[in-house]
Parts: C-alpha cells; sequence; structure tokens
C-alpha cells in the first residue's frame, strides 16, 4: 500500500541473511571501485578535477587507501576546502 505499482526499494546490509528471510530475490552485490577509480573519486571532491595536483598524487593516494575505497567516505573526506592538515 505504501508503494506505488513497479516501485523499487533500495535496500543497504551487510547481512544477505536479512533479505533471504524476507523473500527478496534479486540481489545485486556493489564491489568498491579500483584504486585508480577512488583516487578519482576522491580527487573530484577535494580538487575540483580528476586527478591530483602536482604534489598531492602520494598523500591523495593514502588518503584514498585509508578510507578503504569506500565512495561516500572519500566523498566526506574530499570536501572541497580542506587541507593537507585535514587529510592527515
Amino acid at each position: 500500500e505504501w508503494f506505488g505499482p513497479r516501485s523499487r526499494i533500495i535496500l543497504i546490509t551487510k547481512d544477505k541473511q536479512i533479505l533471504r528471510v524476507h523473500g527478496i530475490k534479486h540481489i545485486y552485490k556493489v564491489g568498491r571501485p579500483c584504486k585508480e577509480v577512488a583516487l578519482q573519486i576522491f580527487c573530484q571532491n577535494a580538487f575540483r578535477q580528476n586527478f591530483p595536483p602536482d604534489g598531492f598524487m602520494e598523500l591523495a593516494s593514502e588518503v584514498a587507501a585509508r578510507v578503504g575505497r569506500l565512495p561516500l567516505g572519500l566523498n566526506l573526506i574530499g570536501m572541497r576546502g580542506r587541507n593537507k592538515k585535514y587529510w592527515v
């Protein structure tokens, strides 16, 4: 009743059993981005470009790795207006 016909509901969980118990048959597992894409996501948020500026490659790569290449973390930690001191 809550949702109209053809509505799609997205659930996010680490526990597939929860989905199976409730009869969910279509499960899509989303993986983490590769190192290159993770670096690009971070750089888009931190520097407004797809790659780190001169002198930032090592730091940007380390930050992306420490966040575990999780897109939300990369977006948050790369918020514009931050500096090297914040990321370290």
